[in-house]
């Protein structure tokens, strides 16, 4: 499956010199602020757990997030602050990739779990008021909060994808990069298609 993930330098370091990347939670230098590690660690580690239910896999790495869409990967890219990152299009073989809703990932019952260390659900967006996520947000972050199971099994939603009903946006993981996944071509065909 052809995928797009955006990652430092250092990463395609590591891939040339290791010929595989496995990310790492815990050294992550963007995730060393406490409340921001909090944030981002439930939802990491649910992602991975899910992973190695699904792929009968026991990895303890972070998920590898990518996109299956080309533009909305460059469109990532060209908006993100960090000018030491780059856009890897890589071939992954299917068995290996987890697929998402990413809409109901981003914005729907994880909203509160990515960003939830905002402080409130109004930060996120101007037309919070009165949508199916604003009452997502209170829904699910209650269940977070209360550790309530029964609750969280229904985020498992977000990978009931069908052909007959797919979502608007559709991302991926992995538990890691493969150096041989990776699109050798890439920059003669980038070149190109700007002539």
């Amino acid at each position: 499956m052809r995928l797009y993930t955006i990652q430092s330098l250092e990463v395609v370091y590591l891939l040339y010199q290791y010929k595989i990347y496995f990310p790492s939670f815990e050294k992550a230098d963007w995730l060393q602020d406490g409340d921001l590690k909090e944030a981002f660690e439930f939802p990491y580690s649910w992602m991975t757990e899910q992973y190695n239910k699904r792929k009968n896999q026991d990895f303890s790495s972070s998920p590898v997030w990518w996109y299956t869409n080309y533009n909305e990967a460059v469109k990532h890219l060209k908006t993100a602050t960090n000018t030491n990152e780059v856009l890897i299009r890589a071939d992954v073989p299917d068995k290996l990739v987890l697929l998402h809703d990413a809409d109901l990932w981003e914005r729907g019952p994880f909203v509160q779990l990515n960003l939830g260390w905002l402080g409130h659900p109004m930060e996120l967006t101007d037309n919070w008021e009165g949508t199916k996520f604003q009452k997502l947000f209170g829904a699910v972050w209650d269940a977070y909060k209360k550790n309530d199971l029964a609750v969280i099994q229904t985020w498992e939603s977000i990978f009931n994808i069908t052909r007959s009903n797919p979502p608007e946006r559709i991302h991926a993981t992995t538990q890691f990069i493969d150096f041989y996944w990776l699109e050798k071509k890439q920059k003669h065909e980038t070149q190109s298609s700007e002539m």
